[in-house]
């Protein structure tokens, strides 16, 4: 079975869209898990600039290759993403709750120990 596509036209360029399978997903995850293991560098710009999707997701959904993201504008990427969630909604759903996993994780962890703002911590008053 070939699961959903959609096109999105850009500067006259016909990008398709399209739905992960299950194997995809697996993939994805596992390269995740290997990627946290390994320590690996995180380009903060690909993984932060849009909402809700990293530009290797829009590239694994895609036919968009990695050196076309540069030459596109953030609005352009945004028409992707959009196109991705509309016909990825479950991948996107699971990758929403993963990081809401991770947040409510390092929140707890964060209580656990005092913030260092690296400024020195004034001395405590002596009671008469």
């Amino acid at each position: 079975m070939k699961g959903l596509t959609k096109t999105v036209e850009i500067d006259g360029r016909t990008i398709t869209v399209r739905e992960l399978t299950v194997a995809e997903v697996r993939a994805w995850f596992h390269a995740l898990e290997q990627a946290d293991q390994a320590d690996a560098e995180v380009d903060i710009i690909a993984e932060g600039l849009l909402q809700g999707a990293s530009f290797a997701d829009i590239c694994r959904v895609s036919d968009l290759e990695p050196d076309g993201v540069d030459a596109l504008t953030p609005s352009d990427l945004n028409r992707l993403v959009a196109a991705a969630r509309e016909v990825n909604p479950d991948f996107f759903s699971l990758k929403d709750r993963l990081v809401s996993i991770g947040q409510a994780a390092l929140a707890v962890a964060g209580k656990d120990r005092p913030v260092d703002t690296g400024e020195a911590t004034p001395a405590p008053a002596a009671e008469d």
